[in-house]
Formats: structure tokens, C-alpha cells, sequence
């Protein structure tokens, strides 16, 4: 919404395309719009906060002033907690329009939408939800597919990891345990973790500190 006439309607259009992207890719917003008057700058964070919750949006919100000359970047308390979108990742956005607003306006409006749809699939790849690993083969299709789903509903709720995995070969019984932990500790899994293997018959589950230690589980 570029009610200052700040963007080229090429700009525009180019953006657009790539917010279409992240909502279709990650179900989440990116508003952009210029306003001519703002408010000071002491009382500019809270009026952004303030014009973000009224547009009912999930996501990041840039809202850009002329009178006064200044931008505020608010990112939505799930976005921000789920991680698709850090504080680094805030930053750089910032960082962004300082460099390109003044002399480069379309580049910046695309640089930044560009930028947040970067961010956002690189974030989504370390919060994905774990899905399960059959290596063993040792469930049908139709079980996988219905605890992959109540592996995602966990990641969405609860930003925790339950990964299970099935191996043919495992190890020695009295090393089982020490050996799952490395494993779950390799994979970076943070909640809990269950390995089943055939050689020999066994299953382990780990629990992350993390998780133990929130009373999640």
C-alpha cells in the first residue's frame, strides 16, 4: 500500500509477486505500506505496533512515513516465536532500507521482500517439523502419515521436536543408551527422540534437557 507514492509500479509489482510467494510457502504475511504523516519518532514503535495488530496480519509489518522521514519494522509475536523470522533477521531488514531508501527506493522495496522470503525458507528448514524416518520399514504408510501429522501439530504448538526413526542395525544393548543420546544430540533434535532398531531388538527414547527441564515432557 503505497499511499506516499514512494515505489515505481514495477517495484510493486515485483514485490507483490514475492509476498504472494511467502504467504503461499509459509502462510505468512509481509505488509508494506508508505504513509505520508507519521507520528514523532520518540512515539514511532508503539504507532507501528499499533497499526500491525489492526490489519488482523501474521507475519512482519514495514510501515515507511515521510513526514516524519522514518520506517518501523514490527515482526507478530508467532512469527518472531517460531522463528521464521529472528531478531538478526529483523536487523538486516533495517539495515536494508538505510542503505537503498534514500537513493535506491525500488531496489529497497524488493531487496526486503526478497530478503524476508530468504529468511524465511532458510528459518523454515530448522524449524520444520521431524518427520518419521523408516529406514527399518517397519510401519505401514498409512501409520507414518497419521503420526507425521501429530508430529507437526507438536512443532506448531509446542516448537518441539519428536522424532522417530527405524534402523536394521543398531548396537551393543549395553551402549544403546549413550549411542541413541549421541544420535538425537547429532540430529539437533530438541524435545524427544525414539530410535527402534531390528539387530538387535531394542528402542530407546530420549528426552531433551531442554524439554525435561520446561516440564514439557
Amino acid at each position: 500500500q503505497d499511499e506516499a507514492k514512494l515505489f515505481g509500479d514495477k517495484a510493486i509489482e515485483d514485490a507483490n509477486s514475492i509476498i504472494a510467494k511467502i504467504k503461499e510457502k509459509h502462510q505468512k504475511d509481509l505488509v508494506i505500506e508508505t504513509v505520508e504523516k507519521g507520528p514523532e519518532k520518540s512515539a514511532a514503535a508503539k504507532w507501528a505496533e499499533k497499526r500491525f495488530a489492526e490489519t488482523g496480519a501474521d507475519g512482519v509489518y514495514i510501515v515507511i512515513t515521510t513526514q516524519p522521514k522514518l520506517f518501523e519494522i514490527v515482526v507478530s509475536p508467532k512469527t518472531r516465536e517460531k522463528g521464521y523470522i529472528t531478531m538478526a533477521n529483523r536487523d538486516e531488514i533495517k539495515s536494508i532500507l538505510a542503505k537503498n531508501l534514500k537513493d535506491k527506493r525500488d531496489d529497497a522495496l524488493v531487496k526486503i521482500a526478497q530478503y524476508t522470503l530468504e529468511a524465511m525458507n532458510e528459518n523454515a528448514k530448522k524449524y520444520a517439523p521431524r518427520l518419521v524416518k523408516d529406514e527399518a520399514k517397519l510401519f505401514s504408510d498409512k501409520a507414518v502419515k497419521d503420526v507425521d501429522a501429530i508430529v507437526t501439530k507438536i512443532r506448531e504448538t509446542h516448537q518441539k521436536d519428536l522424532f522417530i526413526e527405524t534402523l536394521e542395525k543398531g548396537i551393543d544393548v549395553k551402549e544403546f543408551a549413550g549411542w541413541a543420546r549421541e544420535r538425537a544430540d547429532k540430529a539437533g533434535v530438541d524435545g524427544v527422540y525414539i530410535v527402534i532398531t531390528t539387530m538387535p531388538k531394542h528402542f530407546q527414547v530420549v528426552v531433551g534437557d531442554k524439554t525435561r527441564e520446561s516440564g514439557l515432557f
